[in-house]
């Protein structure tokens, strides 16, 4: 990620123990890798996470193999024990601040490997474990990634956004602490805007941004 570098490094040093294990279980996974770059993302996001299969030497969507209502639905079927596997993070630099001393990058690089991508781990053991044929290993996609699955990006975001995501708290908590001084407050306020941009709608009012959160469930990690 070039500039980036700093910013990834702080991210991978302040994993709470859970997601640290999962990143090394990737890491373990020689048919599986775990891709960091840059690049306009679509739909103006700051950033995004996406899975892709190897499937006939072409790097396919998992969400796309594996929907019923995708052209390439029958692909999903091809899914085997051996099959690569990417998990892609790519940050928007273009609508960040670099300069070393602002750590939005930082920030955005915490929300996708805690919020997105250390949750693909269930899937994949099973993808892995040879136990499961074509059917039913893409079956179990569609189940990971359907509306309340591990894998479903709008109940990771409800998670995060009212502030129970404990993978992520616990790594901008770690982030957080091993920074200067000075570079905490913009950190801090990226982190809060990132929540509270993602609390969802008709959320109880000790959620809302500045109001204190329930015993034990602080409103902000930080």
């Amino acid at each position: 990620m070039g500039g980036q570098a700093a910013d990834l490094a702080a991210v991978l040093g302040g994993l709470d123990r859970g997601a640290g294990l999962i990143l090394q279980y990737y890491d373990g996974d020689p048919l599986t890798t775990l891709i960091f770059t840059t690049g306009v993302v679509a739909g103006g996001g700051l950033a995004v996470t996406v899975f892709t299969a190897q499937i006939g030497g072409v790097w396919r969507d998992l969400d796309d193999i594996c929907s019923p209502a995708s052209g390439n639905w029958h692909l999903g079927l091809l899914l085997r024990h051996d099959t690569p596997i990417r998990i892609t993070i790519t940050v928007d630099h273009t609508l960040h601040n670099v300069l070393p001393a602002n750590h939005k990058v930082t920030a955005t690089l915490a929300h996708e490997i805690n919020v997105h991508a250390i949750h693909a781990k269930p899937w994949l053991e099973k993808l892995r474990s040879n136990a499961y044929l074509g059917v039913q290993i893409r079956a179990q996609w569609r189940t990971s990634a359907a509306a309340g699955g591990l894998l479903d990006v709008n109940r990771e975001h409800d998670v995060f956004g009212q502030g129970l995501d404990r993978a992520y708290n616990r790594a901008v908590e770690n982030i957080h602490g091993g920074l200067p001084a000075i570079h905490q407050p913009p950190f801090q306020g990226d982190v809060r805007a990132d929540m509270v941009a993602h609390l969802p709608a008709g959320a109880p009012a000790h959620l809302l941004p500045g109001a204190p959160g329930p015993p034990g469930v602080p409103r902000f990690p930080i």
